[in-house]
């Protein structure tokens, strides 16, 4: 998964705190980038990719060691066991989960917004969903999307946004 594409997921990012930012930008770095021990580079760095402003990370993660938010390490920072399973739980999606909703965002009909779609990768997640298929998506796809007629249509092109979310 790219940073741009977790972010995506998280309703009203840009209205998170600098410390929510922090705290999934360490979530992702652990998860998605193998970090187990992060520094102030490495956040930011995810500020950086994203064209956000830096809000002086070196303030900052040491007073999420004092908030229980990171553990201080041997060089460096380690996200708290809670705040990880609390994270893993929001956002820890198969990388396909997030292309098929990416995709489905991009059909020119109507398509679920951003929390619908949260909510259906979510069902998907709870299923304990490793991989996706176009039976899997077309099971789950009532959690998105709220009409009959939406259904249908979207189903139709199901095969094919799968195939596209695989090979992307």
């Amino acid at each position: 998964m790219e940073l741009a594409d977790l972010v995506y997921q998280v309703s009203g990012f840009g209205a998170s705190t600098p410390r929510e930012k922090i705290q999934l930008f360490a979530w992702f770095l652990h998860a998605h980038r193998n970090k187990d021990v992060l520094d102030n580079a490495d956040i930011r760095s995810c500020f950086a990719e994203l064209h956000l402003a830096d809000p002086n990370v070196a303030k900052y993660l040491p007073r999420m060691v004092d908030y229980k938010d990171l553990m201080k390490v041997k060089g460096g920072f380690k996200l708290e066991r809670a705040v990880r399973t609390d994270l893993d739980a929001k956002y820890g999606v198969h990388h396909s989960v997030v292309r098929v909703s990416k995709l489905l965002s991009e059909l020119p009909d109507k398509v679920p917004g951003v929390a619908e779609t949260l909510d259906w990768a979510r069902s998907l997640a709870a299923l304990g969903a490793t991989r996706i298929d176009s039976t899997l998506v077309n099971a789950t796809l009532g959690a998105a999307l709220k009409y009959q007629e939406d259904l249908e249509r979207v189903r139709e092109q199901v095969p094919a946004l799968v195939e596209k979310a695989r090979g992307a």
